[in-house]
C-alpha cells in the first residue's frame, strides 16, 4: 500500500510539471506577433584634423563622405573635441527642424523625415582661436 502512495505523489508531480511547462511555453496567445522595435539610432560624425592631409574631415565616413540613416527612426548627432560643428544644407533638409546644439557643443537634428540623399555643408569652428573649417560631408536617408 505505501508502494502505491508513493507512485501518486509521483504521478501528481509529474502532472504538475508537465502542467506549467505547458503553460509557460505558450505565454502569450496564440497567432500573436511580437511588437517590432521601433527606435532608431544617433548616427553620430566626429571632426576631427587628418595630419597625413592637413585637413578637417569627418570620421567613418567612407571614401563617399556619406551617413545613412533610416527615416522616419535615426538622427544625426555631429561633433568635435577642437570646436563647434555647425551646417547648412544646400538643397533640402531630411530634418523637419534646423538641428540644434545641446550644452557640450554637439549639433543634434531630430528624425530625418525625407528619403533621399542630401548635399550639405559642414564648418568646424575652432575654440582655440575663432577659425571656420569646411568639412563636405552627404546624408543618405532610406526606408
Amino acid at each position: 500500500m505505501r508502494t502505491n502512495a508513493l507512485s501518486l505523489s509521483a504521478l501528481a508531480s509529474a502532472l504538475l510539471l508537465a502542467a506549467s511547462a505547458a503553460s509557460i511555453s505558450g505565454c502569450g496567445r496564440a497567432g500573436e506577433k511580437p511588437q517590432p522595435v521601433a527606435a532608431g539610432h544617433a548616427v553620430s560624425v566626429n571632426v576631427i584634423y587628418d595630419e597625413v592631409s592637413k585637413t578637417y574631415k569627418m570620421e567613418n565616413l567612407g571614401p563617399e563622405k556619406k551617413s545613412v540613416l533610416k527615416k522616419d527612426k535615426d538622427w544625426m548627432e555631429w561633433s568635435s573635441k577642437l570646436g563647434k560643428v555647425n551646417v547648412t544644407f544646400t538643397e533640402n533638409s531630411p530634418f523637419d527642424a534646423p538641428p540644434k546644439h545641446d550644452e557640450k557643443k554637439v549639433l543634434k537634428s531630430g528624425p530625418a523625415k525625407k528619403k533621399g540623399t542630401f548635399p550639405y555643408e559642414a564648418t568646424l569652428v575652432l575654440d582655440s582661436n575663432g577659425t571656420e573649417h569646411k568639412v563636405d560631408p552627404i546624408i543618405e536617408v532610406m526606408d
